[in-house]
C-alpha cells in the first residue's frame, strides 16, 4: 500500500507500519512542517533554516545514535534544494557528531522516487546513523549495520 508521500513496503516494523497507512489514509506529507508532529514523535532537537532534526522514530536495527534531517520545504530531489541547504545540513550534522560523541558513522540523503530508494516517505530527508566498533569488548565481531539505499540493477551477462 502506497501513495504519493509514503510506502508502507519499506516499513521496518509493525509501528511504522501503522503510522504509515494512517498517513495514507489521511493523504498528505508526514514531513510536511504543518504534519511533522502529529506523526513524528520525537522532538525536534535543531533546527535551521531549511532543516528540521530529530533523532529517528524508528532507528535502524544496531544503531547506538540515529537522526534524522527533514528538509523545511517540501522538495522531493537534490536539485530542488534551495542554496545553502547542504552546507547548513553538514554544518547542523557535525553539531550532532560533536555533542553526540559520534567517533565514527554514515550520512546519507533520500531523494526522488521511494520505490528507488527504500524509503518510507517521499521528501527530502538525511540520516546520520552510527553503530559501535567492528570488535565488542569480548574481541568478538559485531555484526554490521544495514541500511536500504535502493535497489540493485539486473544487468546482462557479459
Amino acid at each position: 500500500m502506497k501513495n504519493k508521500f509514503a510506502n508502507v513496503a519499506h516499513s521496518r516494523n509493525d509501528d511504522q507500519k501503522g503510522v504509515m497507512e494512517k498517513i495514507i489514509s489521511e493523504g498528505h506529507c508526514p514531513f510536511c512542517k504543518e504534519n511533522i508532529e502529529k506523526y513524528h514523535k520525537q522532538p525536534v532537537i535543531k533546527e535551521g533554516v531549511h532543516w528540521i532534526v530529530s533523532r529517528n522514530q524508528w532507528p535502524y536495527e544496531g544503531t547506538k545514535e540515529h537522526f534524522i534531517a527533514v528538509a523545511q520545504e517540501h522538495i522531493l530531489k537534490l536539485d530542488e534544494m534551495p542554496e545553502g541547504a547542504g552546507d547548513e545540513l553538514f554544518r547542523i550534522l557535525g553539531e550532532l557528531v560533536r555533542e553526540n560523541k559520534i567517533l565514527g558513522g554514515g550520512m546519507f540523503v533520500r531523494f526522488g522516487e521511494m520505490d528507488r530508494t527504500g524509503a518510507t516517505v517521499q521528501h527530502l530527508h538525511a540520516q546520520l546513523v552510527a553503530g559501535t566498533s567492528r570488535l565488542n569488548d569480548a574481541g568478538e565481531q559485531n555484526e554490521k549495520l544495514k541500511v536500504t539505499l535502493g535497489y540493485k540493477a539486473s544487468l546482462p551477462n557479459t
